[in-house]
Protein backbone atom coordinates (compact mmCIF):
# COMPACT_ATOMS: atom_id res chain seq x y z
CA UNK A 1 0.00 0.00 0.00
CA UNK A 2 1.31 3.46 -0.90
CA UNK A 3 1.08 6.16 1.75
CA UNK A 4 -0.31 9.30 0.08
CA UNK A 5 1.06 11.41 2.94
CA UNK A 6 4.68 10.21 2.56
CA UNK A 7 7.04 12.64 0.80
CA UNK A 8 8.22 11.61 -2.66
CA UNK A 9 11.91 10.89 -3.13
CA UNK A 10 13.82 12.95 -5.73
CA UNK A 11 13.94 11.24 -9.10
CA UNK A 12 15.80 12.07 -12.32
CA UNK A 13 13.20 12.08 -15.08
CA UNK A 14 15.93 13.00 -17.60
CA UNK A 15 19.56 12.45 -16.57
CA UNK A 16 22.30 14.73 -17.93
CA UNK A 17 24.58 13.38 -20.65
CA UNK A 18 28.37 13.32 -20.19
CA UNK A 19 29.99 16.48 -21.56
CA UNK A 20 33.53 17.54 -22.39
CA UNK A 21 34.70 20.97 -21.29
CA UNK A 22 36.67 23.00 -23.81
CA UNK A 23 38.40 26.22 -22.80
CA UNK A 24 36.18 29.19 -23.64
CA UNK A 25 33.11 27.07 -24.29
CA UNK A 26 30.78 26.05 -21.45
CA UNK A 27 29.40 22.55 -21.10
CA UNK A 28 25.61 22.37 -21.01
CA UNK A 29 24.04 19.85 -18.68
CA UNK A 30 20.32 19.42 -18.95
CA UNK A 31 18.20 17.37 -16.62
CA UNK A 32 14.73 17.14 -15.17
CA UNK A 33 14.32 16.17 -11.55
CA UNK A 34 10.96 15.36 -9.97
CA UNK A 35 10.27 15.95 -6.27
CA UNK A 36 13.40 18.06 -5.70
CA UNK A 37 14.07 21.77 -5.35
CA UNK A 38 17.53 21.59 -6.99
CA UNK A 39 20.11 19.27 -8.53
CA UNK A 40 23.86 19.51 -7.93
CA UNK A 41 26.66 18.34 -10.22
CA UNK A 42 30.25 17.21 -9.80
CA UNK A 43 32.88 17.95 -12.43
CA UNK A 44 36.20 16.07 -12.10
CA UNK A 45 35.28 15.13 -8.55
CA UNK A 46 34.46 18.71 -7.46
CA UNK A 47 31.01 20.12 -6.84
CA UNK A 48 30.04 22.88 -9.29
CA UNK A 49 29.26 26.06 -7.34
CA UNK A 50 26.11 28.08 -7.96
CA UNK A 51 28.26 30.98 -9.23
CA UNK A 52 29.62 28.79 -12.02
CA UNK A 53 26.25 27.68 -13.31
CA UNK A 54 22.96 28.96 -14.66
CA UNK A 55 19.88 27.50 -13.07
CA UNK A 56 16.41 27.42 -14.56
CA UNK A 57 13.42 26.31 -12.54
CA UNK A 58 10.07 25.09 -13.73
CA UNK A 59 7.16 23.25 -12.21
CA UNK A 60 4.87 20.61 -13.57
CA UNK A 61 1.48 20.47 -11.87
CA UNK A 62 0.45 17.23 -13.55
CA UNK A 63 -0.58 14.81 -10.82
CA UNK A 64 -0.37 17.50 -8.12
CA UNK A 65 -3.38 18.08 -5.91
Amino acid sequence: MIDDEAPLLPNFVVEPDDQFVVRGSPAKLQCYVASASKALFKCNGKWVSAGESEIFYSTDDVGQQ
